[in-house]
């Protein structure tokens, strides 16, 4: 079931690159009229999750590039183009609406969290865009939970031509404060990162043997116990 859902479709089509994961959800969000807690809470309730998914917003925030010469960007698409299709590096971007409505729920879980895990995934579109959320943002920077952040293990288009350090520049000026822990791979062990003198660096080995470029579950979840001992260790707990 878990290969299943995580397959991405390949076709000369829209659905070029989407899972099912994303396709079943969607599609019960259209039967409940745009309901999206209504749609998450039916999914899991019929593939028996008992973990929670809270969205962010209760309606679309699209990345937009605030240049001088603006174009709007939406999420990325082999249909309708977006931040992984554009030429250059991204350095900055907005969202539109600026400030969208947020889940209570979610706000709720972020300050009663422990950890904040952030990452991995593509940089602006999957994790720094819920950072250009005001309320998120503001949630994420009172909570006492420890923060920390996953490095993508390989470039993709998102951020071709950035460093690692760059990356984690742009992600650290987002979010405004420090970070408990960052983990990053030995792929780029080349690319010298230096998150800061009170963060704690934790360099591991994290992709399937033969793939660089997809995290192992196993060598993650104890990459994250790793990373979320060393920094309760510091505080006594």
């Amino acid at each position: 079931m878990v290969g299943l859902l995580q397959h991405r479709f390949r076709s000369e089509g829209e659905l070029d690159g989407h899972s099912l994961a994303i396709s079943i959800p969607t599609a019960q969000w259209q039967r409940n009229h745009g309901d999206v807690l209504a749609a998450i809470r039916f999914v899991q309730r019929l593939l028996g999750i008992d973990g929670y998914r809270h969205p962010r917003c209760g309606r679309p925030a699209r990345p937009v590039r605030p240049r001088p010469r603006r174009r709007r960007l939406l999420p990325p698409s082999p249909a309708s183009g977006g931040i992984a299709h554009c030429t250059g590096r991204i350095e900055d971007f907005s969202i539109s609406p600026a400030d969208p409505p947020v889940f209570h729920e979610a706000l709720e879980a972020i300050a009663r969290a422990d950890v904040i895990t952030m990452g991995p995934g593509s940089w602006f579109t999957s994790l720094l865009v819920h950072l250009k959320v005001p309320e998120i943002r503001r949630a994420i920077r009172r909570s006492p939970a420890k923060k920390i952040l996953l490095m993508d293990l390989v470039p993709d288009a998102e951020t071709r031509g950035m460093r690692l350090q760059q990356q984690f520049d742009v992600f650290h000026q987002s979010l405004g404060v420090p970070l408990d822990a960052v983990i990053a791979g030995p792929e780029r062990l080349d690319d010298e990162l230096d998150p800061g003198p009170s963060t704690v660096l934790l360099l591991r080995c994290l992709s399937v043997y033969g793939h660089p470029q997809t995290h192992d579950r196993v060598r993650l979840a104890a990459a994250l116990k790793d990373a979320i001992d060393e920094v309760y260790e510091d505080t006594g707990l």
